[in-house]
């Protein structure tokens, strides 16, 4: 059974209750260091039994997670280790865009209103709380909108992203884009905007994010890698 996941984000599933490391955390270790070598594992040892999965690079940028042992004695032993705790804002928000833009809103309307405190402090924590309104709310959509998908919701993420990513980055890219329909057609569009630098509105990266979050993550992370690289040059 195989896994497919983005070099530059990690995988979560919050409605699975799984959470298996990115490329990124596998790629580094305490140090913050690569290790040498091009096969890394991690393993999961609950209740004295462990499972391990074993990541692979192939030649392009996607990778493969394999899980040795069987996934659904992987998944149980996950789900045994009862509830586990979902950070909905780096769900929804993994880069921060939707509360840097609530951020400036509310510092904004501030300004712009007579009766603001004057203390510093209490104006921070008027913005923080804007900020996580505006959060909750898309935690709430997002839940809401997970919750009307299908069971095999984040597989049918998954094998989009791949498409995505295959149209982006192959040389038939053309041929698998015109095959494309309905809100996958414009989730790649915004998803294609991103990874170019094009300009794309909070509302386009919120349908994404909505639609597709795994598509939505590789765009993001793919776009910064590339910005990173070409400042340390």
């Amino acid at each position: 059974m195989k896994i497919i996941a983005n070099n530059y984000m990690s995988s979560v599933n919050p409605s699975a209750g799984e959470t298996l490391p990115g490329a990124a955390d596998m790629d580094k270790n305490e140090s913050g260091a690569k290790p040498a070598g091009k096969t890394d594992t991690f393993t999961i040892s609950v209740g004295g039994k462990e499972f391990t999965a074993r990541k692979k690079e192939s030649d392009s940028a996607m990778f493969s997670a394999e899980i040795v042992s069987d996934l659904d004695e992987f998944r149980s032993a996950i789900k045994s280790m009862g509830n586990l705790e979902v950070n909905w804002n780096a769900v929804v928000d993994p880069y921060g865009t939707f509360a840097g833009a609530a951020r400036v809103e509310a510092i904004y309307n501030q300004y712009q209103d007579p009766d603001s405190p004057k203390n510093a402090a209490e104006r921070d924590k008027l913005v923080d709380r804007y900020v996580q309104q505006k959060l909750d709310s898309l935690i709430e959509k997002k839940k809401a909108y997970n919750a009307s998908r299908p069971e095999n919701y984040y597989a049918i993420e998954a094998e989009e992203y791949k498409t995505a990513y295959n149209a982006y980055h192959s040389a038939d890219g053309k041929q698998l884009e015109s095959k494309m329909t309905g809100d996958f057609k414009k989730a790649y569009s915004i998803y294609k905007s991103i990874l170019d630098g094009g300009k794309t509105s909070l509302d386009d990266e919120e349908f994404l994010m909505l639609y597709n979050n795994t598509m939505y993550r590789g765009a993001k992370g793919e776009y910064y890698r590339r910005l990173e690289e070409m400042y340390n040059k």
